[in-house]
């Protein structure tokens, strides 16, 4: 692959007959490939995800292979995957639900994440290495509760730096609430306190279920057209829970839970 150049604080002359401009040009092998903000974008790196489970075998990270006819003669055409490309480039990788894909579809990209950096195309049977600045970033929820998912394979986590993230604090998931979904502050607090409260007995109680952040969102995103938090709130997340058990199912005592936090906030509102 090219090596590529950023040239910075240039002035552009385009051959349009347009005005001379200050601006960057990116220059990959012997050709310039952008200019102005396009070259700076470029130049740092995109980001490109690629959803593990919509990968069926392990070829399919690679792209397509097809046989055509052309002048009456057959062809072989192959079309390079999304994947192919941001491995050879610049910037970050993403493999979201890495997990959700089996050893057999997932173990062909080992190669690319240990020192040598490359492994064999099998469309093409030619060398695939990834550059020196793509950083791969592997997702996956851990944990028997994510039916359909698969162990990892050791040798991943060998090659990788393995982090675990919990959930925002109240603060900050009512922020994230109102800037993803423009629902109003009053009610991003009070899906927000709901979902914190729900994992600080998830914490004391194995068998309580916590409330996802994408779960809150889905309620923040439903409440922000129109839906009154209530019903957002039951049809997002406590219907979902079983509801074996009667009033010791998950799904009722999340009811109760929210019935009670809804109490709450009212007597407080009617303290000030």
């Amino acid at each position: 692959m090219s090596s590529s150049h950023l040239i910075e604080n240039g002035t552009i002359v385009d051959g349009t007959g347009a005005a001379a401009r200050p601006g960057a040009v990116l220059v990959r092998g012997d050709k310039i490939v952008a200019v102005g903000d396009e070259a700076t974008r470029s130049a740092s790196g995109d980001v490109t995800k690629i959803d593990a489970p919509s990968i069926p075998d392990p070829e399919a990270w690679f792209g397509t292979r097809e046989v055509v006819v052309e002048d009456g003669a057959p062809k072989t055409v192959i079309t390079d995957s999304a994947f192919v490309s941001a491995i050879q480039r610049p910037g970050v990788l993403i493999i979201d639900e890495f997990n959700r894909a089996t050893d057999h579809t997932r173990g062909i990209v080992l190669g690319l994440l240990d020192d040598s950096r490359a492994v064999t195309n099998p469309l093409t049977g030619q060398p695939l290495v990834r550059h020196p600045q793509c950083f791969v970033i592997m997702t996956g929820n851990v944990g028997l509760a994510f039916t359909g998912t698969y162990a990892v394979d050791p040798a991943f986590l060998t090659r990788a730096l393995v982090t675990n993230f919990d959930y925002l604090d109240r603060t900050s998931e009512t922020a994230l609430l109102i800037s993803r979904t423009g629902v109003d502050q009053d009610a991003a607090a009070l899906l927000a306190r709901f979902a914190d409260e729900s994992r600080q007995r998830a914490a004391r109680d194995e068998e309580t279920t916590p409330v996802s952040t994408r779960e809150i969102l889905l309620a923040a995103d439903a409440v922000s057209v129109g839906l009154d938090v209530d019903t957002a709130v039951r049809q997002a997340i406590i219907n979902a829970l079983p509801s074996e058990g009667g009033a010791e199912s998950p799904r009722a005592k999340a009811e109760m839970s929210w019935t009670t936090l809804r109490k709450r906030v009212s007597e407080e509102a009617d303290a000030y």
